[in-house]
């Protein structure tokens, strides 16, 4: 599954609906021949995924539950809010560019609210021109399984 802002590429329905450049095979995510392994984190992260674009939404959680992660979703900076204060995460990864507030503005009250979160910025702008937003792990898209893996590995493997 590949994800961009106009949506899942890779992913023909009518051809079966398997992405030909991704499985997951015994906990282990094979891309274009590399193997990236997921016992390297030891435990499912519980992951708010926040999209403005449901389907790009849907698509992220999808990568996610498929890494044997469990995933909620919201559309909005607002939703998200709400759905950090009923719920304790592991992670959020949010959209940059979304109507309501952006990613970064988002990460900032998220992290005055729940300090121990870990928070990703998923953009297509190869830029961010928020200061305090540069610091995030940024997942730029269009992005793959293996990419989301290979960076949740990073932060949340174990050294």
């Amino acid at each position: 599954m590949l994800l961009d802002s106009a949506g899942v590429h890779g992913i023909n329905p009518l051809e079966g609906g398997a992405p030909p450049y991704y499985g997951v095979i015994a906990g282990r995510v094979a891309a274009w021949g590399n193997t990236v392994s997921m016992e390297k984190i030891g435990r499912s992260l519980k992951v708010l995924v926040v999209d403005d674009e449901p389907l790009i939404a849907m698509g992220i959680s999808d990568m996610l539950e498929d890494l044997g992660h469990e995933a909620a979703s919201a559309c909005s900076g607002r939703e998200a809010l709400d759905l950090l204060a009923a719920a304790k995460f592991d992670l959020m990864i949010t959209d940059q560019t979304m109507p309501d507030m952006t990613g970064a503005d988002l990460a900032r009250e998220v992290m005055k609210q729940t300090p121990g979160l870990t928070v990703f910025l998923s953009t297509g702008h190869s830029e961010i021109e928020d200061e305090a937003a540069r610091h995030l792990p940024r997942l730029n898209k269009p992005y793959a399984l293996p990419d989301l893996a290979a960076l949740i590995a990073a932060k949340f493997g174990e050294s």
